[in-house]
C-alpha cells in the first residue's frame, strides 16, 4: 500500500485510534479487522481506492500499533 493509499484509508476510518486517539503519525496506525471470518483481503494488499477497498475497511476499526498489538493479546479484552 502506497503512503498516500494509507492516508486516504485512515482518514476514512476517522484519523485515529479508536481506543486512543493517537493520530500523530498514521504510519503507527493499524487496521484491524473487528471480525475475522469477514476478512476477504488484507488491506495492505489493496494498490488503489476501490470500491472494494472501502467495503474492507468498512469490516475495520483503525487502531494505533500498541492497542492492536494488545486487542490480539487474550488477557486484553477490549470492546471495539
Amino acid at each position: 500500500m502506497s503512503p498516500e493509499l494509507k492516508k486516504r484509508s485512515v482518514e476514512y476510518l476517522g484519523g485515529c485510534c479508536l481506543l486512543c486517539g493517537y493520530s500523530q503519525n498514521f504510519a503507527s496506525l493499524d487496521f484491524h479487522h473487528i471480525n475475522p471470518s469477514e476478512k476477504i483481503r488484507n488491506i495492505s494488499e489493496y494498490s488503489s481506492w476501490s470500491e472494494d477497498l472501502v467495503q474492507e475497511l468498512d469490516k475495520c476499526a483503525l487502531l494505533c500499533s500498541n492497542h492492536h498489538r494488545e486487542v490480539h493479546n487474550s488477557s486484553f479484552n477490549y470492546d471495539i
